[in-house]
Order: structure tokens, then C-alpha cells, then sequence
């Protein structure tokens, strides 16, 4: 039996005793020590993302006793928090430093600096030395901190202002696996590879972008490759529907083609993203089990890579549309 964690009691019991939990899409056993996730070149996940970079050097600045969010590993206080969609759940002990703090207000600092971060780009560089200005920027993190909203960055840092039970996080240095939980369920992980099972259920759309100079101007002029590229996804959908969108020359020209309908069944594809309701804030999607699904496509068990987006798109009465998955 493992003794109730007290919401309300939270910031006086978060301690190397607290007990929290883990999503990840590796395989642990009771006693693994759980490590933040490094690329090969030893680089964390989040280090490379000038959001990130802001945030880190706003801590630096402000917090240096927290810790940080480009070394460290991310748990919740309750087992179906908003972080459900990330992988195997484990039930584990934090190690070092820590901070509770709400997830929400990283979500809302990284749209604000994303907007102000692109705009700054294109207002010193233009949008066609974007490159340029994007290096930069990266080169400097202090540029970077400007572009941050400070006001909402102190709120998040200072593990004052904690959400709602699905929406706090606790970021730690490291954990220690206390409890494999049995993840038997129908939830969709990363990786995992499905197929339709039913026609006329699952309703999405493939946008392929042409994005090479002249690709738009040979789609259009019927180029055997790029129809037959086209084609393989077509096959995949019952009376598909064919929408050409164009982008301004000033932005760089190109465009894209958005096929959409309802998949065939025997369909195979291979999950890439899943958002579950509790991924963004409750108003969005309420009552999906799944507010996102991303695939990429199986074309004789191998993934087809494009420059491309192949997501579920929403019908009013299927509120769970993996009942038309099988896991392969």
C-alpha cells in the first residue's frame, strides 16, 4: 500500500521522500536511477531550443539554486497528469535539486517567444536571412533573454504559482525508480506502429509541402514523380479531397496540397505524436480521449520521410478514435 500524496500538503512535503511520477518511453526496473536524456553529442533534448536558452539563462540570472531545465528530468504528482502521453509510468523517488512548479505557464512563455522570436528575426534580418539572424540569436543567449516575458518567467521559477494536479510538474536533476507501473492499456505510445481497422472511422489530412523552387510548377504540370509521390498517399484514403494552397513569392513562394477523407481500412501507420485531453488546457477538445494523433506512413513496413504532416482530424461523434486501431 503506498500512502496517499497529499496535493495541499505539497510544497511543505516535496523532499527526496516525495513520492512522484515518471513517463518514459524507455523500459526501467525498480532501482534504475533515471538520468535527463541526452543526444548523441551529450546534448540534453531541450539545450538546442532558443526558448529554452532564454529560460536558462533568465535562471542563471535570477534562480541559480533552481534547477535546470536543459539538465533534468520531468515527473508529475499524480499518475494521469497532463504528461500521460509520454511513455511507460513509473513511480519514483527525486534526486538533487527540485522545483514544483505549473507546466501551463511554460506552455504560454514559449507561444509569446516564439511569436516575438520570429519577429525580431524578420524585422533585423528579413525573411530571407533568416539563417543568419537565426544563428545569431543563438550565439547570444543574453539577445535571447530579452525576447523573453521576464514577468512570466519569475512565475514560473519561483514555484509559487502551482496549477492544478494534472498540469504540475517537478523538474529534478534525477530520480530512482521505486514502482513499475503495468502499463497494459489501449493508451498510444511513440513508435507504436497501428492499422485501421474499420472504414469511413478515421478522418485526417496530409499536407505535403513543396518547399524546393519550381516543385509547386511541375505538381501542376502533371510531373510523373511528384504525381506518383502524391498517389501513395491518395491510395491510402476513400474519395479523397485535394486542396492547393500557394505562398506569397515575397515569403519564398513554394506551397502546399492538403489531401483529406477517411482512411481505408488495412491502412498501416506509425505513430509520431499523441496528445491526450489532458495535454492542453481542458476548453480544448473536451471530451477526446486524443486532442492529436501524428503518423508517418508505412509503405511496405518502411516509414516514408518527407517534408510533410499526417495528423487525425476531429469528426463530432467518435470521441476515441483508437477503438479503430490495432496495434501491429
Amino acid at each position: 500500500m503506498r500512502a496517499q500524496f497529499v496535493f495541499e500538503n505539497i510544497l511543505n512535503e516535496l523532499s527526496s521522500n516525495s513520492t512522484l511520477y515518471h513517463r518514459s518511453y524507455k523500459k526501467m526496473k525498480v532501482g534504475d536511477v533515471i538520468k535527463p536524456k541526452k543526444d548523441k553529442s551529450g546534448a540534453h533534448w531541450a539545450e538546442k531550443k532558443p526558448f529554452e536558452k532564454a529560460m536558462e539563462t533568465f535562471r542563471k540570472e535570477k534562480y541559480p539554486d533552481a534547477p535546470s531545465r536543459v539538465n533534468a528530468i520531468f515527473c508529475s504528482i499524480i499518475p494521469r497528469s497532463r504528461f500521460k502521453d509520454k511513455g511507460y509510468l513509473y513511480v519514483v523517488k527525486p534526486l538533487g535539486k527540485m522545483l514544483m512548479t505549473n507546466s501551463y505557464l511554460i506552455d504560454l512563455l514559449e507561444e509569446t517567444f516564439d511569436k516575438d522570436y520570429f519577429n525580431e528575426i524578420d524585422r533585423k534580418y528579413g525573411y530571407k536571412n533568416y539563417e543568419i539572424g537565426r544563428k545569431y540569436l543563438d550565439e547570444h543567449p543574453v539577445q535571447l533573454r530579452y525576447l523573453l516575458d521576464s514577468w512570466g518567467a519569475d512565475r514560473y521559477w519561483n514555484g509559487k504559482n502551482i496549477g492544478d494536479k494534472e498540469s504540475t510538474e517537478v523538474i529534478c536533476e534525477s530520480a530512482i525508480v521505486t514502482e513499475v507501473i503495468d502499463t497494459k492499456n489501449k493508451d498510444l505510445f511513440l513508435g507504436d506502429k497501428i492499422e485501421i481497422t474499420e472504414d469511413d472511422k478515421v478522418h485526417v489530412n496530409t499536407t505535403i509541402y513543396f518547399e524546393k523552387s519550381g516543385d509547386i510548377e511541375k505538381y501542376e504540370n502533371k510531373d510523373k514523380d511528384i504525381i506518383n509521390f502524391i498517389n501513395k498517399f491518395k491510395i491510402l484514403y476513400k474519395d479523397p479531397k485535394e486542396e492547393l494552397s500557394k505562398y506569397d513569392k515575397k515569403y519564398g513562394g513554394g506551397g502546399n496540397l492538403k489531401i483529406s477523407g477517411f482512411l481505408k481500412r488495412g491502412t498501416k501507420l506509425k505513430i509520431l505524436v499523441t496528445n491526450s485531453d489532458l495535454k492542453h488546457s481542458r476548453k480544448n477538445r473536451e471530451g477526446y480521449k486524443y486532442t492529436r494523433i501524428m503518423f508517418s506512413t508505412i509503405f511496405k513496413e518502411k516509414l516514408l520521410r518527407y517534408t510533410m504532416d499526417y495528423f487525425y482530424s476531429y469528426t463530432n461523434n467518435i470521441r476515441d478514435v483508437s477503438k479503430y486501431f490495432k496495434k501491429l
